[in-house]
């Protein structure tokens, strides 16, 4: 649950954007790529930890897109 719910919403973020915009976001492919990355790595870690190696991972995707929209305008 911990990397699954940022990756359900970084997934349906993804198809919200082809469909509406037309455009592909790597961000959020490269993003929901590191969380499955990740993910084998609950067995060895705290859930705090897990947790915030995916609030950095959707930070660091909310970074990327942010400076990919203002380069796009």
């Amino acid at each position: 649950a911990i990397v699954g719910g940022p990756l359900l919403f970084l997934l349906g973020n993804l198809l919200f954007k082809q469909a509406v915009f037309g455009k592909f976001a790597l961000s959020h492919v490269c993003g929901a790529l590191g969380l499955i990355a990740a993910f084998p790595a609950h067995e060895h870690l705290s859930p705090l930890a897990l947790a915030a190696i995916a609030a950095a991972l959707l930070f660091a995707v909310g970074v990327w897109e942010n400076i990919s929209v203002k380069s796009q305008k």
